[in-house]
């Protein structure tokens, strides 16, 4: 077997060392700019390529260096250039190879949509040749004094911000409304232009050739970005650091004076303008572009400090052995050989990468499917859950299945399927649910003796707790102010009768008829309206019941005001505590279902009651004020009119007291109600099915 030639127009460049402290060197192929970072071993046969026998080159790197490769070694090499395109093919099968290794690497029609949907770069300008016009321009950024007097004007800036925080907020106050965020917007733009050309111009002084500049649309929201592969060129490690940190450290620059400005200059535009400037640059800086998490500057930050191309990659590879495992001990290698903090510290930050992805990815799936008409929306949610969610772990389980041999022979993986099973039966049988609502106890049966006006007690009412029969008289209270009002009333029906009379009589009076029998039956309502009041200050019982007094110092003479309650009829009918329950827990409750009644912040004896009915219908207006969410109850309300529209299905409960309590008050607390038996999965698929129920609806 013959190695066919390499690109003549391939570079090598001496690059850092590895970890276990091996040389590194870096292949560059200038045609589409892009970097291969290269082993000791694989550099070795790269440089005796010329040889072109495999075993003679693995003979002689054996020879003449202290490495002992295998054919297998140099054939693999040989996959690597021959997959990266790096080899220089000749004769008549070429274009039949080339085409088939770009059939290979051409994504089905959906994988390019999907990624092109998620991530669209489009390069803007070519700025190399501008950047190094501009390079002896902004030299002063790259000499001590320039950063020594920064730190210098950050520290005076800090000084008036803690003195005037209060002033610092209220600023930001001017920044609420429409203009607020555009001027925000405006902001944000600036700062990311410098952000990019501060990368641009760090690359242009290490001479790194910088080909493009434009704007990446991540999920439809636009990231500037630059290219700076070029910096992979570099052997030493500084260099690199300084490019990926250039973007962050202007900001930080723009940052410390603005925040000097704005506690130097008076109030006014200008200082509200560095006031913007300072918050905006300070928190995009520090919150996003230092977050290792997603791939802003932070990542490529961490990955050139320690030296590890394609992080986030190695971090997942890494984690998923050591999660591989720690669940079934199959004893496999790790993929990379670190030190034990290292390998700690990326298998930590993949966990963190997996669940700040899970919750943003989801939070993006939220977003696309309610910024687009509904079909689409739907669709591009799967494509993000499916995408980021469903895809890596399917991946992870394919990997498990292929390796089901070794699982089925090890046995902490036997253990982890026993424990996994375990908890799926728990999982699905049904246990006893408990819904907890917000209720309000009141008596089945009740009578309040309440005045319509003040008076004055001319008859002493029942003692409290006394036992009172139907029919029987409670108390006797005069109120001469509503006597006159009814003699008033009297004595004006009388007149207005006597007036109908004499129409009726003379001819000429009869136009008047109509507006006399108007005003007759205004008297008589108003007469009707004053008798039932008297009659209210003479109650009698209604029913027979046990009589509460509200205030057992209540004598004979005493003037009572109006509305107050004097005290409360209880008959003998149960006592009734209304509650609302959720449509999601609805399902649960059946007439019967035993309940539990805890007073609101009162050491009293709980209250065995039962359920009596429950509606089928959604209640349309909560007709018990105290259980909303504003009151301290449980059902989130919104004012309709005059009336408590529930925010949410909720349907009324009715419960019964097996006893009655001791007060006759209405009475505040909550009910634990005992529904019926529920697996967790029944319970999950129910909401589960819901919701999709819900927002399949067209």
């Amino acid at each position: 077997m013959h190695l066919p030639p390499l690109r003549e127009e391939l570079q090598i460049v001496e690059g850092p060392r590895a970890h276990d402290g091996q040389p590194g060197w870096t292949l560059h192929d200038p045609s589409r700019n892009r970097f291969f970072r290269l082993d000791w071993t694989t550099f070795e046969i790269l440089k005796r390529w010329a040889l072109g026998d495999p075993e003679l080159l693995a003979r002689q790197v054996a020879e003449q260096t202290t490495l002992r490769p295998a054919l297998e070694d140099v054939l693999a090499v040989a996959d690597f250039a021959r997959s990266n395109q790096l080899l220089h093919t000749a004769g008549a099968d070429t274009s039949g190879a080339f085409a088939e290794l770009h059939r290979r690497a051409r994504p089905s029609w959906w994988l390019w949509l999907v990624h092109h949907y998620l991530f669209i770069r489009v390069p803007l300008i070519n700025p190399d040749a501008l950047l190094r016009r501009l390079l002896p321009v902004f030299g002063f950024l790259f000499r001590p004094m320039f950063w020594w007097t920064t730190a210098a004007a950050l520290s005076a800036g800090l000084v008036l911000l803690a003195r005037n925080w209060s002033a610092f907020r209220a600023d930001w106050t001017d920044f609420a409304d429409l203009r607020g965020l555009l001027s925000v917007g405006a902001v944000l733009v600036f700062v990311k232009i410098v952000h990019e050309f501060a990368h641009g111009i760090a690359a242009a002084r290490h001479g790194c050739r910088v080909p493009a500049m434009g704007v990446a649309f991540l999920v439809m929201a636009p990231v500037a970005y630059t290219d700076t592969n070029d910096a992979w060129r570099l052997s030493r490690r500084a260099p690199r650091l300084w490019i990926g940190a250039a973007g962050i450290l202007s900001e930080l620059v723009l940052a410390s004076w603005a925040t000097l400005a704005w506690g130097l200059l008076p109030a006014g535009p200008l200082r509200s303008a560095a006031c913007l400037l300072a918050s905006v640059t300070w928190v995009k800086s520090l919150l996003v572009n230092l977050s290792p998490i997603m791939r802003f500057d932070g990542y490529y930050l961490l990955s050139d400090a320690l030296d590890l191309p394609n992080l986030h990659a190695r971090c997942f590879a890494l984690a998923r052995w050591r999660l591989r495992e720690a669940l079934f001990g199959l004893g496999e290698p790790p993929p990379e050989h670190f030190a034990p903090r290292l390998r700690r510290g990326l298998v930590a930050l993949a966990l963190a990468i997996w669940l700040y992805r899970l919750v943003v990815f989801f939070g993006i799936a939220l977003y696309v499917y309610h910024f687009f008409f509904k079909a689409l929306g739907i669709v591009l949610f799967a494509v993000e859950i499916g995408w980021f969610i469903v895809l890596p772990i399917w991946s992870e389980m394919k990997v498990w299945f292929a390796k089901r041999s070794a699982l089925l022979a090890s046995r902490r993986a036997r253990l982890v399927c026993v424990a996994l099973g375990a908890l799926v039966l728990l999982a699905a049988v049904p246990l006893p649910r408990r819904v907890r609502l917000a209720a309000e106890l009141s008596p089945g049966r009740a009578f309040a003796v309440i005045p319509p006006e003040a008076a004055r007690v001319e008859s002493a009412a029942p003692a409290h707790l006394a036992a009172v029969r139907a029919g029987a008289p409670l108390v006797r209270m005069e109120s001469p102010e509503l006597r006159q009002r009814h003699a008033v009333a009297f004595l004006r029906l009388s007149n207005l009768r006597l007036g109908l009379a004499a129409a009726l009589a003379e001819p000429e009076l009869r136009p008047r008829l109509p507006v006399l029998r108007a005003q007759i039956d205004t008297a008589e309502a108003a007469v009707r309206e004053t008798e039932a009041a008297l009659a209210r200050l003479a109650p009698s019982a209604p029913f027979a019941g046990v009589f509460h007094l509200a205030d057992p110092d209540l004598r004979v003479g005493e003037w009572v005001a109006r509305d107050e309650t004097l005290g409360v009829l209880v008959g003998d009918a149960p006592w009734r505590a209304v509650a609302y329950v959720p449509e999601q827990e609805a399902h649960l409750l059946r007439a019967g279902s035993p309940a539990r009644f805890y007073h609101d912040g009162r050491r009293e004896k709980t209250i065995a009651l039962r359920v009596v009915s429950i509606e089928t219908d959604a209640s349309r207006v909560l007709e018990h004020p105290g259980l909303a969410a504003d009151a301290g109850g449980d059902v989130p309300v919104k004012l309709s009119g005059n009336d408590l529209v529930p925010a949410q299905a909720v349907y009324r409960v009715i419960l019964e007291a097996d006893a009655m309590p001791a007060s006759a008050r209405v009475q505040r607390g909550r009910l634990v109600i005992r529904g019926d038996s529920e697996s967790l999965l029944a319970r999950a698929s129910r909401h589960g099915l819901g919701v999709l129920w819900k927002e399949l609806g067209f």
